[in-house]
């Protein structure tokens, strides 16, 4: 049998996936990993441990599957750096997209550049956490280890070139660093030397779904694979989530419940309007050559309930049974609404600065109603990137995945939030899937994979509980909300030409 695998890179973990030539998931595997926070704000990872922790998820699949796969897609977390030596070996730590130390040195790019000429050309804000500002901060604070570098990579970069000896950028992601154009996938001259960094240090561009290089004899011995098998270029995890989630569909969305929360519509749009848009969503590359993604992004989706139910309530109930039994409890949270940007903001408005609150707690409040307010905002802001979006079809379904989807609450919250139905994706991680994709059709072995077949329910928006959310959504600026749409205005269906 036929099989492809699939690797992504998440913010905890890694996550590995086969699949047939029939699009069948024939074994699966995950190992965890932990978040560094050496100061307040800091987010960093070892690039070893992402690696060793792949070598264990790849060879828990192959056990598993008991098939060696015929090629190799990857997906990773977007936005972090992984700066390599001349030997191919680590300077630093990598500094990932929670990381929030970046203030002064987004200050110094607005003066230097300014926000309108970033978003316009990189489709992506000024904020904390993207590569080009943490690279600035090194280049200020740590210059030495900049300097030490000979390459700067991406998060699932990393992992090709410990796989294949490859050094390679792709737009996905690079697309998404504040360092290239999002509109001719061009590196800027101006914004890397606000960066530190100059041209030699970055690999060359490769198309996302290309062969970049194949297994290593040494990766090889390490993980079980077979030597030369291809391994595909790969992409950011929200590209590699697309293609498996079928948004080649004009009418469907795409939410995402993990660590942070995403909403994703397919773009078909000129200039102009890459401009427009990217002042409330992040533009990103797709997976098909010159195609666009508009992004809505909440930073603390499911940090935020872990947060809520492993800090705050120091495990007086499981993250699980919370969400549980605030599905019981209607939106609104009998008067409590949260403001769930515990990290800050990054759409439809950039700030850093922490935004978490808590608005109308009362004595009948328990903590199931802390949970319930939890997800009301985070599915609100989402719903609202969801009908902010500008689309030549009108959005008519959102396909809800992620971790989060396991849970009924998420499939209720954003449909009433949204007032559009919820697909539910018959598949939960759905980033490794795409990955496996990507990398099937890099080595001329395309999948049979029909995502829209692959659909285990769908839940309509309740005209109550969608009433309900209005309410909520008029009430959240009070706990520092930013909506972005009215939920009371239709999905914007106009798209500006270039």
């Amino acid at each position: 049998m036929t099989v492809h695998l699939g690797i992504d890179l998440g913010t905890s973990s890694v996550k590995c996936v086969l699949l047939s030539e029939s699009g069948e998931v024939t074994a699966a595997s995950q190992v965890a990993y932990g978040i560094d926070r050496p100061h307040p704000g800091w987010a960093e990872q070892d690039p070893e441990l992402w690696w060793s922790a792949t070598v264990d998820a790849v060879r828990e699949v192959l056990v598993r599957g008991g098939a060696l796969p015929s090629s190799i897609g990857l997906s990773g977390q977007m936005h972090g750096i992984v700066l390599l030596d001349e030997r191919g070996l680590p300077v630093r730590p990598a500094i990932i997209w929670p990381d929030a130390r970046t203030r002064a040195e987004a200050e110094l790019w607005r003066t230097a550049v300014g926000d309108a000429q970033v978003t316009s050309r990189c489709g992506m804000p000024i904020a904390s956490g993207l590569a080009g500002l943490s690279l600035t901060w090194l280049s200020k604070h740590e210059p030495a280890a900049l300097a030490a570098a000979s390459s700067v990579l991406q998060p699932k970069d990393w992992i090709r070139f410990r796989l294949t000896g490859a050094l390679a950028l792709e737009p996905t992601d690079a697309c998404a660093t504040l360092l290239f154009s999002i509109v001719d996938e061009q590196p800027v001259p101006e914004l890397l030397a606000l960066a530190g960094v100059s041209r030699e240090q970055l690999p060359p561009m490769m198309a996302t779904q290309s062969v970049a290089g194949e297994v290593t004899r040494r990766a090889a011995d390490a993980t079980g694979l077979r030597p030369g098998t291809p391994v595909a270029a790969g992409g950011g995890d929200q590209a590699m989530a697309a293609i498996a989630l079928g948004l080649d569909r004009p009418e469907r969305a795409a939410i995402s419940i993990s660590s942070s929360g995403t909403a994703v519509v397919p773009l078909e749009l000129g200039t102009r309007s890459i401009a427009t848009l990217s002042r409330t969503h992040h533009v990103i590359a797709g997976a098909h050559p010159g195609s666009r993604m508009a992004m809505g992004v909440v930073l603390a989706a499911g940090l935020a309930t872990r947060w809520l139910a492993e800090d705050l309530l120091q495990g007086l109930a499981s993250e699980g049974e919370l969400l549980e039994a605030a599905d019981a409890i209607l939106p609104g949270s009998e008067g409590l609404t949260a403001n769930p940007h515990l990290g800050g903001l990054r759409t439809p408005v950039v700030d850093g600065r922490p935004q978490g609150a808590f608005l109308g707690l009362g004595f009948h409040h328990r903590p199931a109603h802390l949970m319930r307010a939890v997800v009301d905002g985070v599915a609100l802001s989402l719903a609202q990137s969801v009908l902010a979006t500008p689309a030549r079809s009108p959005v008519k379904e959102i396909v809800l995945s992620g971790g989060g989807s396991r849970f009924a609450v998420w499939h209720r919250a954003i449909a009433d939030a949204s007032g559009l139905p919820v697909v539910l994706s018959a598949d939960v991680d759905h980033s490794p899937l795409g990955a496996a994709l990507v990398g099937a059709i890099a080595a001329g072995q395309p999948v049979d994979f029909d995502s829209g077949a692959r659909i285990r329910g769908r839940v309509e928006p309740d005209p109550v509980r969608a009433a309900a959310y209005r309410r909520v959504a008029a009430t959240a600026a009070g706990c520092g909300a930013q909506p972005m749409v009215s939920l009371d205005t239709p999905p914007i269906s106009e798209v500006t030409s270039a």
